[in-house]
């Protein structure tokens, strides 16, 4: 016999955290210096609703579309993460997002999706890298404050 196979019309998310309804675990990846950090993920993403589009999916994939793309967009936020100093993972978290949305979205846009949303959930980087990091921000700050103050 026949069977339908039904493809979700609303936004389906992909999520990379230590939670129980995490669709994967953190994503571990080196920066551009070599340095390990882990990340929380977590995107938005809607398939095409186009006949052909859900048709080729269907056959390229089966029902199995939303694991291929979650273990591809690991990948993707890996290379991401590769080409980028740990200070920027920290101080340029919201255009890393937006690199990552982008990346994301080319390589899905060909997969039969786009994406909608991407959010960095946690960032975790080695402890002695992150209080140097936030000494040279409060640094900046004082600065910036004793500037301001002169003028």
């Amino acid at each position: 016999g026949q069977a339908f196979v039904t493809f979700p019309r609303q936004l389906v998310r992909i999520k990379f955290n230590g939670e129980s309804d995490a669709d994967a675990g953190v994503i571990s990846a080196k920066t551009f210096n070599g340095t390990s950090i882990t990340m929380g993920l977590s995107l938005q993403y809607r398939l095409k609703r186009t006949a052909s589009s859900v048709f080729s999916t269907y056959m390229k994939y089966g029902e199995d579309y939303h694991k291929f793309y979650a273990k591809y967009l690991r990948s993707l936020a890996r290379d991401v993460i590769s080409q980028h100093p740990v200070i920027d993972m920290w101080e340029k978290r919201e255009a890393v997002g937006r690199e990552m949305l982008a990346a994301f979205d080319e390589f899905l846009s060909n997969e039969g999706a786009n994406v909608d949303h991407v959010q960095l959930l946690s960032l975790d980087i080695p402890l002695q890298i992150q209080s140097a990091i936030e000494d040279t921000t409060v640094a900046q700050q004082k600065i910036a404050t004793a500037e301001f103050d002169k003028e």
